[in-house]
C-alpha cells in the first residue's frame, strides 16, 4: 500500500473516531443537563438546555454519520475499493471548513487520493494511461 493511501487512511480513521468521540460527549450533555436542569423553563433556556436538548439529537447523529462514512470509507481504501476513493474525496471537502485541522488534513488527504500513485494503487488508471505517462 502506498504511502499516501496509508496516510488518508490514518486521518480517516482518526476524524471517525473523534467524531464518534464527539458524539458521545453530545450524548452524555444531552442526558446531564436534562437531569440536572429539572422541569423549570426559565433556568433552561439561560443555561442552554433547550438548545441542547432541541438540536442535540440532531448534532448526534450527523456526527454518528460522518464517523461511520470515515471509517467504512477507511476500510474500503485498505481493501482497494474503487468506491472509497471517491468517498474519501468527499470526505475530505466536507474536512476543509473545520479550520485550522480539519482544512490542513482535508487538503492533504485530497492531494494525496489524487496522485497518480494512489490512482494506481487502487486501480482508477487504465494501463494505457499509465505507460503514456511513464515514457
Amino acid at each position: 500500500m502506498p504511502e499516501k493511501v496509508m496516510l488518508s487512511r490514518l486521518v480517516l480513521r482518526v476524524f471517525g473516531l473523534l467524531g464518534l468521540l464527539t458524539a458521545g460527549a453530545v450524548l452524555f450533555l444531552m442526558i446531564y443537563s436534562q437531569s440536572v436542569a429539572g422541569s423549570e423553563p426559565a433556568l433552561k433556556h439561560l443555561s442552554g438546555v433547550d438548545f441542547i436538548i432541541g438540536h442535540g439529537l440532531l448534532i448526534l447523529i450527523v456526527f454518528l454519520a460522518f464517523s461511520l462514512i470515515s471509517l467504512i470509507t477507511a476500510s474500503g481504501l485498505a481493501r482497494r475499493e474503487k468506491w472509497a476513493w471517491l468517498t474519501g474525496l468527499m470526505v475530505s471537502v466536507f474536512l476543509l471548513p473545520l479550520i485550522p485541522l480539519g482544512t490542513i488534513f482535508g487538503l492533504k488527504m485530497m492531494f494525496c487520493l489524487t496522485s497518480q500513485d494512489s490512482r494506481t494503487w487502487l486501480q482508477l488508471l487504465k494501463p494505457e494511461v499509465i505507460k503514456k505517462k511513464t515514457s
